[in-house]
């Protein structure tokens, strides 16, 4: 299963980047697509937080069923390898334009 993540998280980037190339117009997709996972995460830890703190929990025992919550582990899945895919796009534009 680690091998798995591993994988994915290598390919997954290659898989946007190449969509990129093929389809330039799917960028605004890419990142429309970040913008609604990071509300998402944000606001699924923010009201995680928010229960802990109305309902005077205990922190540590209480913060982990947020990762009970598939949107959550999505929504992080997906800016993982979104920040991924920036860093290589943003490292082959530096390549490409020095002489």
């Amino acid at each position: 299963m680690f091998a798995l993540l591993i994988i994915g998280s290598l390919l997954a980037p290659l898989l946007l980047l190449a969509c990129r190339f093929l389809t330039p117009k799917l960028t605004m997709v890419f990142d429309l697509a970040a913008l609604a996972a990071l509300y998402a995460f944000g606001w699924i830890a923010t009201g995680a937080i928010y229960k802990i703190l109305r309902d005077d929990m205990v922190m540590m025992t209480e913060v982990h069923r947020v990762f009970y919550n598939s949107l959550f582990l999505a929504s992080g899945a997906y800016l993982g390898v979104y920040a991924v895919y920036l860093i290589w796009w943003k490292s082959f534009r530096l390549w490409r334009e020095q002489p």
